[in-house]
């Protein structure tokens, strides 16, 4: 067996695992190089094994990164290339012509047999978080990604034990090998960590505990385990090629999104690998990205995406149960006057302080929206008569006509008001928000500060 073969059946548990990986000898001879790299570069391993690394690619001649590989070979601490300073090591075009992102870590790996190093490098794809991060600037310097663990485990020799073991402590998912009754035969200390984080003892989630039992014996989110478990099941029978869930749980007192992913062995073995990814921070930002896209940045009032998804759903509940419901379209009066007399920042703060005078005028239940510019509308939900919204619109003309301070000045701002009420003067989105709107120019033209029911006279607020 020549040098590539057997540094090859040492490492073939990583040949299966959705991160590229690769290892070099101390003349920088490829020793290893697995299927995640061939389907990346198209370069099979036939083609690379026995070459040196710069015989394909460029990216390890500088200076400092040979130096840093050298203490590698020594048997050093783990290096890593982050997708800050190096964006790849093993250059992979998209299909958009642009590089892959990576983020690489390079452990040395000792041979237990002849003691030498070898330089084991773990390329991991970031180029859709690095994407995030720059879209959104939400998710800053994060290295979440997801991993899909797919391994290959073959009954190993008690010399390569600590070879396979010292590879999974260097994942940072939470990994263990399960055999075909669900019982785990070993997992690294990530695992051990998330286990002591949910409360378990190595004794009931560690090496030799049955991870089945775990899904059925734990009380909490029973539909959830229940799922999860007939998932791992279905691998473990060989009904299932593999099996993933998004799952969420509380720990250390904040709600944490996890991946679980379960890969059967191959190679004749039965039995999986069990990763589990947290992807809290990346659930975090989409949704944050979601709030931004359904809510005003200035006033944090729902939009009109958001104020439209609601008066559907107000819609659907109100014919379901037979129920009225009433709209309430706003135009502040003389915005625009104050707008150019003081400034944008000035008419800023009256379009927050009249947004935070909504809210406090109207129930939860019921929504308040910025529709665009000086533009507000309200969802009012089960009202008992059109009288009900009148009262609300009287509050509030009254809330909008009191002045702001602005400065060392009193700006008064007044509140022009159209009112619809389904189902009298509508059953539909459009034709309902049409009504509010001709109300509210009926409102406006009795000479501001008032409002109207559709089809109605206009009503000035008493002084």
């Amino acid at each position: 067996m020549d040098e590539c073969e057997f540094v090859e059946s040492r490492f073939r548990i990583l040949d299966c695992i959705p991160v590229g990986v690769f290892a070099l000898k101390d003349d920088f001879t490829v020793v290893f190089w697995n299927r995640c790299l061939e389907q990346w570069t198209k370069i099979n391993r036939d083609e690379i094994l026995g070459h040196r690394f710069d015989d394909h690619f460029y990216t390890l001649n500088k200076p400092l990164l040979r130096l840093r590989l050298q203490n590698i070979f020594e048997g050093g601490p783990p290096a890593i290339f982050s997708s800050q300073l190096h964006q790849y090591i093993v250059p992979v075009v998209l299909r958009s012509g642009k590089m892959r992102v990576q983020h690489t870590i390079v452990s040395a790996v000792r041979d237990p047999e002849d003691k030498k190093f070898y330089a084991l490098f773990a390329v991991q794809d970031v180029t859709d978080l690095t994407n995030r991060i720059q879209d959104y600037q939400i998710a800053r310097e994060q290295a979440a990604a997801e991993i899909e663990e797919r391994t290959r485990v073959e009954e190993e020799l008690r010399r390569q034990k600590e070879l396979f073991q010292s590879v999974l402590e260097s994942l940072a998912a939470r990994i263990a090998v399960l055999d075909s009754q669900g019982k785990i035969l070993s997992c690294n200390a990530a695992w051990e960590r998330f286990a002591s984080d949910y409360g378990l003892t190595h004794e009931t989630l560690g090496t030799g505990a049955n991870y089945l039992q775990t899904f059925l014996s734990n009380s909490e989110n029973q539909r959830q385990n229940l799922k999860m478990y007939e998932g791992l099941r279905a691998v473990l029978d060989g009904r299932l090629e593999y099996y993933q869930e998004e799952y969420q749980c509380h720990l250390s007192s904040a709600d944490n999104w996890f991946i679980m992913s379960v890969t059967p062995l191959v190679g004749g073995t039965r039995g999986a690998v069990v990763a589990h990814m947290d992807i809290s921070e990346r659930k975090r930002a989409e949704q944050q990205i979601e709030y931004l896209a359904l809510h005003d940045i200035l006033t944090d009032l729902p939009n009109r995406q958001l104020f439209m998804d609601r008066m559907t759903q107000a819609l659907v509940r109100s014919k379901r149960y037979r129920k009225q419901a009433a709209i309430l379209y706003l135009d502040l009066d003389d915005f625009k006057t104050i707008n150019d007399s003081l400034g944008h920042q000035a008419g800023d703060a009256v379009l927050i302080e009249t947004a935070r005078r909504l809210k406090e005028l109207v129930r939860e239940s019921d929504t308040v929206a910025r529709i665009g510019g000086d533009e507000f509308a309200v969802i009012l939900l089960d009202v008992q008569k059109p009288a009900d919204a009148g009262l609300v619109a009287e509050k509030i003309a009254r809330a909008a006509a009191v002045p702001i301070p602005i400065g060392d000045q009193q700006v008064e701002v007044g509140a022009s008001i159209g009112i619809s009420m389904f189902p009298k003067d509508g059953t539909s989105l459009a034709s309902l928000l049409k009504c509010a709107d001709s109300a509210m120019y009926v409102a406006k033209g009795l000479g501001k500060r008032s409002y109207s029911f559709y089809s109605q006279e206009p009503v000035a607020p008493d002084a």
